[in-house]
């Protein structure tokens, strides 16, 4: 089973390939919301439709390459990290 930890000042949250998701927060709540629906696809399902709407009417994305350029540097900043067990920023890789 795949687990994903993100760490914040805020809160921490933990979810797994299970479904399972809990939030602890920071001041000691922790919560644990209800997921619905699976992963993939459903995960990319507003995107897609946001995607689609903004060809069809000719609007502006709400997300533009750079941000996904940023989403990518983030993700590959992780790999970085645990590869070589120590901290590497985002802003490293752009």
């Amino acid at each position: 089973m795949e687990e994903i930890v993100i760490q914040a000042d805020k809160a921490t949250m933990t979810f797994n390939s299970s479904k399972d998701f809990h939030v602890k927060c920071a001041d000691g709540r922790e919560l644990t919301p209800e997921i619905k629906g699976e992963w993939f696809p459903d995960a990319f399902g507003n995107s897609m439709a946001h995607y689609v709407d903004s060809l069809d009417n000719n609007k502006p994305f709400k997300c533009e390459g750079r941000d996904n350029l940023k989403t990518v540097a983030v993700i590959e900043a992780v790999y970085i990290s645990a590869a070589e067990n120590r901290v590497v920023f985002p802003d490293e890789l752009l």
